[in-house]
């Protein structure tokens, strides 16, 4: 969690949170499941200061009501993760998800330069490495492309935080002077 945020938040999954007012006009929840953890890896992305204040817990009296065990938390933890990780850094998760086409492409491309080159048998014989690794790395160019769409979108993403801050912050300048 703290490499995803790019935070030192020590217990991320705990629900105790308290924000600056400028960081709740900030920040903007997405997720159905945790907020928790969406809001650090917002802050962290935003340059947002947090601070990890150690707290004391009473002992659970009974089971949860939220979570069926703790496999089912971290199972749905890691879901949100990587959700978070795949919407804040679209361009990196799609380029590692290339990769791995990139790679067995470019391996059966090789293969049919050594087969040709070292004459072991008719071209013909090994085309199919050829036509299998151009589409594999084709699809791994789309892939990338679909990373690079999103990184735009996520561009996106950002002017329009920006823009939602500026009108919360507004309403909170016009709602709060009508109370005071």
């Amino acid at each position: 969690m703290r490499s995803l945020s790019g935070t030192d938040v020590t217990d991320a999954p705990s629900g105790f949170r308290a924000y600056s007012r400028e960081a709740a006009l900030r920040l903007t929840v997405l997720t159905q499941f945790s907020y928790t953890l969406e809001t650090i890896i917002q802050a962290g992305k935003s340059g947002l200061k947090i601070i990890s204040v150690p707290i004391t817990t009473n002992p659970p009296l009974r089971p949860s009501r939220l979570h069926k065990s703790t496999l089912h938390f971290v199972l749905k933890q890691s879901g949100t993760m990587l959700r978070l990780y795949a919407f804040y850094e679209p361009l990196m998760t799609f380029s590692l998800l290339s990769v791995p086409f990139w790679f067995v492409g470019g391996g059966a491309w090789i293969r049919f330069l050594y087969l040709h080159f070292t004459e072991q048998a008719g071209i013909g014989r090994y085309v199919q490495s050829l036509t299998i690794g151009t589409g594999v790395v084709l699809l791994g160019g789309l892939i990338l492309l679909f990373g690079l769409m999103a990184d735009i979108s996520n561009k996106h993403r950002q002017l329009t935080q920006i823009v939602l801050y500026r009108l919360r912050k507004l309403e909170y300048r016009l709602f709060s002077s009508d109370d005071a």
